[in-house]
């Protein structure tokens, strides 16, 4: 019994020691290097902690996410990165690095580079004088002067806009916009991601923000920002229309609730069992009544009861198939 609570204490140790090592930050990136008892050890995706025997650990430096160098190597997922310059290496975000021979995407040399003027954009798009790289690969067709990131994936130059690495067609340069994290538009179209949403009224376009909106899921998820959105003509959910809602008294209460004066929504499904009349939200709130959670619940009552989306029966009580 005492060689099983022994074995119980030691291993409850090691996960909390495990824990901590890996969640040492260097600059903005999580590092999978930890030095411990004069040893360098690398923590792989599984959380198997190995040493790196190679290091010299009186010069090692933890650069984060997988890069490390020590006087005479550079190292990789805990390997030694092998024609990386020590003296001069750098690594520029958590894909791109460079020394003063090569740039690279991970530890792949990147052809035709200048190194001199290579930078990184964001979104796994660099560049140099000459070219655009995506995935450290040359972007063909892209042009260098114009080219800027923007956000969640997408970027644009002089003459398209693209989407993780893809143009996006039809668009209209000169006048597109981000309107918030998945919606765009130009001055013929609105775009959901990549495609043109059919039908839509552009000038009368709008997203609606809940002003319930958990301002911790927002923050963490900008995507619930944009769920629902309208014309003078529809309501859109993620793109797509939702039929038979009355507009002028559409509103929405969160990321997951409206309404009309005909129907409660959840999402962009119609729900049954609900009186109308009565109907009243109350907010949100996690399951259990706990303090704190990533995934919360919405919380509303008509005059039969009170009502949570995240129990574990409210699809089968009142989602209409």
């Amino acid at each position: 019994m005492k060689k099983i609570l022994y074995l119980l204490i030691s291993t409850i140790i090691s996960i909390i020691s495990m824990s901590e090592t890996t969640n040492r930050v260097v600059g903005d990136s999580l590092s999978n290097y930890v030095i411990e008892k004069n040893k360098v050890y690398y923590i792989d995706r599984n959380i198997l902690k190995r040493e790196v025997k190679e290091a010299d650990v009186s010069t090692f430096e933890i650069l984060g996410y997988s890069y490390a160098k020590d006087s005479k190597n550079v190292y990789c997922y805990g390997e030694i990165f092998e024609g990386a310059d020590a003296k001069t290496f750098r690594k520029l975000d958590d894909h791109y690095s460079l020394d003063n021979k090569n740039a690279y995407y991970y530890e792949k040399i990147i052809e035709e580079v200048d190194v001199s003027t290579f930078e990184t954009l964001g979104y796994r798009y660099a560049k140099d004088n000459k070219n655009i790289y995506y995935y450290g690969k040359m972007f063909e067709g892209a042009d260098v002067s114009t080219f800027e990131t923007l956000d969640n994936g997408y970027a644009k130059d002089s003459e398209n806009i693209y989407y993780y690495g893809e143009i996006i067609e039809g668009v209209d340069a000169k006048t597109f916009r981000k309107l918030d994290y998945y919606y765009s538009k130009d001055n013929k179209n609105v775009y959901y991601i990549d495609r043109i949403i059919e039908g839509v009224d552009t000038e009368s376009f709008a997203i609606i923000i809940p002003d319930n909106a958990s301002a911790f899921y927002v923050s963490k998820y900008p995507s619930a920002n944009d769920v629902y959105a309208k014309d003078k003509y529809k309501v859109y959910f993620y793109g797509g229309s939702v039929k038979g809602v009355d507009l002028p008294t559409f509103e929405v209460f969160d990321n997951r609730i409206a309404r009309d004066k005909f129907n409660v929504y959840y999402l962009n499904r119609k729900l049954k069992n609900i009186d109308i009349e009565t109907f009243e939200y109350i907010g949100e709130g996690c399951p259990g009544n706990e303090p704190t959670c990533i995934r919360r619940g919405s919380i509303f009552k008509d005059k039969n009861g009170k009502y949570r989306t995240d129990d574990k029966d409210f699809f089968e009580k009142f989602i209409v198939k």
